[in-house]
């Protein structure tokens, strides 16, 4: 088993918390009546080698059925700005895909 977090460390109580500076960005905005999704859910982000890689679930019809997509986006800024989305075809017709997830 890993641990995604040092042991040593504590987890602070929530009212020793401190708020962080943060911005809200989109990656891809919810605009069923350009692009016919009407579901965008499950996001995943991670950092690698210098750049950040966000893919979520995308579907055009029903959520988690099997014309469900993941797709995905870059950033080269820390997550600022985001390429366009691609479609990932990460699962063959008729495999239900939804949450993304890396390893």
């Amino acid at each position: 088993m890993y641990h995604i977090w040092n042991q040593a460390i504590e987890i602070p109580e929530v009212a020793d918390q401190r708020e962080i500076a943060s911005e809200r960005v989109t990656i891809k905005p919810f605009e069923p009546e350009k692009d016919g999704y009407i579901f965008l859910h499950g996001l995943a982000i991670v950092s690698f080698k210098g750049k950040m890689y966000c893919t979520w679930a995308h579907n055009k019809v029903l959520e988690n059925s099997d014309d469900e997509e993941v797709n995905f986006a870059v950033s080269e800024d820390g997550g600022k700005t985001w390429s366009p989305y691609v479609k990932g075809g990460l699962a063959p017709a008729g495999i239900a895909v939804s949450h993304g997830s890396f390893l």
